[in-house]
């Protein structure tokens, strides 16, 4: 097992893909706030999942709107999402949930919003998307209809099917021909199969083994181990300790594991190379860095639970900065509850600025900035405590706390 730094900095929401070696999409944005804001999507290349090319722009907008969450389903496809000054949780919306395809000029988008009408806001599922044997693309996309929140399956022949609840997800095809849906969940991933190729899909339903604190992961058929495998956080609370953990009976036990972070992580996806080994792309150093973790069948072990501890994990870093701005109104985020809101630079406000693009972002943490942590401590959980950058290590300031490390 082996792992390569991609990016460092103010980049999130990494898509994945195998077109004549990988190719990640990633947001690059100028805060840590989630769509709206004034968001780029970059592309970087490798080989092997060790080297990577330095990245560079792919899909790029203007004035205050933004592109992000990709997930790319093969090399010159993708989903992705547009907006201006409204997102997925602001009634009305502006997000727009696009499809684009590559050529020699670059990226093209066209609208999907026909396929919407009748919901109040969707965006596509981030990641690596799915191709079915037979060809056919299936993508799922997370739908808002007032403050309900469930899926919709979209198939490239125009074929829609609907699952009540869920949020963001990922699917795979076994060899039989059945597809496995995995949806984030709060405390566990859910699970959804189909065995028509999409036509109809079963009821979600959680996966005790696989815990989840609510964050997007990966679900995908590792050919050279012959197993189901899922990327996702092994912790019930906290955006940390990521693993892969694989099943031999299509999902129903996960005995075994590969374990590649046990500190802070977030969003992951996965693609199996031609030589059988996988490439998890993955949010690292609370979301301030994209990582690549090159796994084989070699790494895999039989899996040990551990029990919950007490843990301390840095959420996301909040750059203190002077870019102007449009400041639009901020739904309530008591309203969705933890996990499930969007990323804020300061969840708690009635309003949230849509910087303005025209300097660069700033990669590095400078004294002042906010470092926002999530802390379980005898068996209580705190969200979202802040503390100013002094300057020290991360692991220094953890200390502050008292949390066994």
């Amino acid at each position: 097992m082996r792992t390569s730094l991609i990016a460092r900095g103010l980049y999130r929401i990494p898509a994945l893909v195998w077109d004549q070696g990988l190719l990640t999409l990633f947001d690059a944005r100028l805060s840590v706030d989630d769509l709206p804001a004034p968001i780029d999507v970059v592309s970087a290349r490798s080989s092997d999942g060790i080297t990577w090319t330095t990245p560079e722009p792919a899909i790029v907008e203007t004035e205050h709107r933004g592109v992000g969450d990709v997930c790319l389903v093969t090399g010159d496809l993708c989903f992705h999402g547009l907006s201006n000054l409204a997102g997925f949780f602001e009634d009305p919306t502006d997000l727009e949930p696009r499809l684009a395809r590559r050529d020699v000029s670059g990226w093209t988008s066209i609208s999907m919003a026909h396929y919407f009408a009748d919901v109040d806001a969707a965006f596509a599922s981030s990641g690596t998307g799915l191709v079915l044997a037979d060809g056919r693309w299936i993508q799922s996309f997370v739908v808002r209809r007032g403050r309900e929140i469930s899926l919709r399956i979209l198939r490239s022949d125009g074929h829609i099917t609907d699952i009540a609840g869920g949020n963001e997800s990922a699917m795979t095809q076994l060899p039989s021909g059945r597809i496995v849906l995995h949806s984030r969940g709060v405390g566990h991933r859910l699970s959804s199969v189909s065995d028509d190729f999409g036509e109809t899909f079963t009821p979600l339903e959680p996966v005790p083994e696989l815990v989840d604190p609510g964050c997007n992961g990966h679900v995908f058929y590792w050919k050279a181990a012959g197993m189901l495998a899922a990327t996702h956080l092994a912790d019930p609370d906290l955006r940390r300790h990521l693993v892969v953990d694989l099943s031999s009976d299509e999902g129903a036990t996960w005995a075994h594991r590969i374990t590649i972070e046990r500190e802070e992580a977030a969003y992951s996806t996965a693609v199996e190379m031609p030589n059988g080994d996988v490439a998890v792309v993955w949010e690292s150093e609370g979301t301030r860095a994209i990582k690549c973790t090159v796994i084989s069948v070699n790494d895999i072990s039989l899996r040990i639970d551990e029990p919950i501890s007490d843990a301390i994990s840095l959420r996301h870093v909040v750059i203190n900065d002077d870019h102007d701005g449009i400041e639009v109104l901020l739904p309530d985020a008591s309203q969705w509850g933890e996990g499930v809101f969007k990323i804020v630079s300061n969840p708690d406000a009635s309003t949230q600025k849509i910087r303005t693009r025209g300097k660069p972002a700033r990669q590095t943490l400078e004294i002042g900035d906010e470092l926002v942590f999530d802390i379980r401590k005898g068996g209580e959980v705190s969200y979202g405590v802040t503390v100013p950058y002094d300057g020290r290590s991360l692991g220094e300031v953890k200390q502050d706390f008292g949390v066994g490390l």
